[in-house]
């Protein structure tokens, strides 16, 4: 991994950001490094970024409560949040993703942005290595996490089953 991407994150980050087109939307998620903002900044890209453009709120557990996105100028919210095992980041930026290409295609308009259609896609998402559950007379999950946020994630998850009396 650091052969590649290096080895901090504002080395990631410049390797990362090697996507980004000049004047073009960067939906940014939250936590990223300075290195990419730069990068954003030199290449005139519009920037949508996580807790200013769109963003959540979590319950009292720490899942998903509530959810925003901007879709042409406004801001759009749901209570129904996907029950995608997935960080709220991840799951958040995907849908700013998708109102930026409904709004770049003309697809619908602010009252019917898609979330219920959205929340009925990523119900019926699998991801396999993402918290997958494996056959086992106790609960074993599998996790590709590899940086700080998803281990995060992960022991936040595995939380839950240590309060319900397995051991983690």
């Amino acid at each position: 991994h650091e052969d590649w991407l290096g080895c901090d994150l504002e080395q990631i980050g410049v390797e990362k950001a090697g996507i980004l087109r000049q004047n073009q939307v960067f939906v940014a998620g939250s936590d990223l490094p300075a290195s990419v903002f730069r990068i954003s900044s030199s290449l005139a890209c519009d920037v949508r970024r996580a807790g200013e453009h769109f963003g959540w709120s979590l319950n009292s557990s720490a899942l998903l409560e509530n959810m925003w996105v901007q879709f042409n100028g406004e801001e759009i919210s749901s209570s129904r949040v996907p029950a995608l095992r997935v960080p709220p980041n991840n799951i958040l930026i995907a849908l700013q993703v998708i109102s930026e290409v409904y709004s770049v295609l003309e697809l619908s308009d602010s009252a019917c942005f898609p979330f219920e259609r959205l929340q009925s896609s990523f119900n019926n998402a699998s991801l396999p290595g993402r918290l997958e559950k494996v056959s086992h007379q106790y609960p074993v999950f599998l996790d590709v996490g590899h940086n700080p946020h998803a281990a995060e994630y992960l022991n936040a998850f595995l939380k839950t089953y240590s309060k319900a009396g397995y051991d983690v």
